[in-house]
């Protein structure tokens, strides 16, 4: 079993503040899993369609 990201503490997404506006946005660390190093399934990393 995968480790919880310790980035994104699990959620698999980051809010940023840029003092006007908040953004929420995918983990670059686990790619949007909340676990590391499990990686989501897509062709960038090439283990879609296996």
């Amino acid at each position: 079993m995968a480790a919880p990201c310790t980035d994104c503490a699990g959620a698999g997404t980051l809010t940023v503040d840029d003092g006007q506006q908040q953004y929420t946005i995918t983990c670059a660390a686990c790619d949007g899993t909340g676990e590391t190093p499990t990686l989501a399934d897509n062709e960038n990393n090439g283990q879609a369609g296996q």
